[in-house]
């Protein structure tokens, strides 16, 4: 498949999960808040940012297109953050994966393909075959037997809508620490190696320490992929996020000295640091749209998507003993 190719299979592919997703929303709030929804107050930072789009657009172009709403206006982050603001919202999207923090990490990810599209930017294989991945999730989630949601917050069944286009075919997969299984795009190439399931304890302070001393590198980048979950979503949802209790103690580790170049350390580094600029420059003011806007200004999506690539090799080699 060509660039070119690939590029317009990926956006159809996302523009149908964003259709998707604000459909899903668009049915929500009016059953909650009623015919006036757009004019409620969420209790999201992108709300303000949303109407400011959709106002700067009207300002422009006199009027906005039929049926256009505030929801047309809202990236793949900023759907979740509504859909956070109400749990009877977010109750839709929680099959997609395991975790709060992980379903943010993959519709930041989503942006950053999204975005690349737009600007006619090359993508990678790995790229589409994520968006036809989870854009496959969103479709069953959203579309085969969705609920939807009412005022008092009881799911109610809905019809799935006709089927516009054959299903890709997407073998289940388990959802591997910091990314999304992902199926085959092109005839004859040989599925992706399995990664590692995801971590669900994270160690102790005597545990990590003993597996720093020993090298246990399986346990130290398993520990270390846990914290940076965690604290990612909470900056981003947030604005602030706990001290880095792992990371301080790899960081004066032996196994960090040795292994920093080796295993290519560079993006964890590069993780906790911008994480440091962020606790700095937001001490006293930590408003989530303003610190929001300092990480996308600093690739905070295009960071998590290269931890994301590196714990999954990383994680995979050590724990098969490459």
């Amino acid at each position: 498949m060509g660039k070119l190719d690939a590029n317009l299979e990926a956006y159809r592919i996302l523009a149908e999960s964003l259709h998707r997703l604000r459909r899903y929303l668009r049915r929500g709030l009016q059953d909650i808040h009623g015919g006036g929804w757009e004019q409620a107050d969420l209790p999201c930072a992108c709300w303000p940012h949303l109407r400011d789009r959709r106002d700067r657009e009207a300002a422009l172009s006199w009027r906005l297109p039929e049926g256009c709403d505030i929801l047309d206006f809202a990236s793949f982050a900023d759907l979740l953050d509504v859909a956070s603001s109400d749990q009877r919202l977010l109750a839709g999207l929680e099959s997609l994966v395991p975790s709060a923090d992980l379903l943010r990490a993959r519709f930041l990810e989503l942006d950053v393909v999204f975005n690349r599209v737009a600007y006619a930017r090359p993508i990678a294989d790995s790229e589409l075959e994520f968006a036809v991945t989870f854009g496959e999730r969103i479709r069953k989630a959203l579309s085969d037997g969705a609920a939807a949601v009412t005022g008092e917050g009881v799911p109610t069944a809905t019809a799935p809508p006709p089927p516009t286009r054959p299903a890709p075919a997407v073998p289940p997969a388990p959802e591997p620490p910091g990314s999304t299984a992902k199926p085959s795009v092109e005839p004859g190439t040989p599925p992706a190696r399995p990664a590692p399931p995801p971590v669900t304890d994270a160690p102790d302070s005597e545990r990590l320490a003993a597996a720093l001393a020993s090298g246990d590198s399986p346990t130290v980048l398993a520990a270390l992929y846990q914290e940076i979950t965690r604290l990612a979503d909470a900056v981003w949802r947030c604005g602030r996020a706990t001290a880095p209790s792992v990371w301080s103690a790899v960081r004066e580790s032996r196994w960090y000295r040795e292994h920093f170049g080796p295993l290519g350390l560079k993006v964890v580094s590069d993780f906790y640091a911008l994480l440091e600029q962020c606790h700095e420059r937001f001490a006293q003011d930590s408003e989530p749209g303003a610190v929001q806007e300092f990480l996308k200004d600093a690739n905070f999506a295009q960071l998590l998507m290269a931890l994301r690539d590196f714990f999954k090799t990383r994680l995979t080699r050590e724990q098969g003993g490459a």
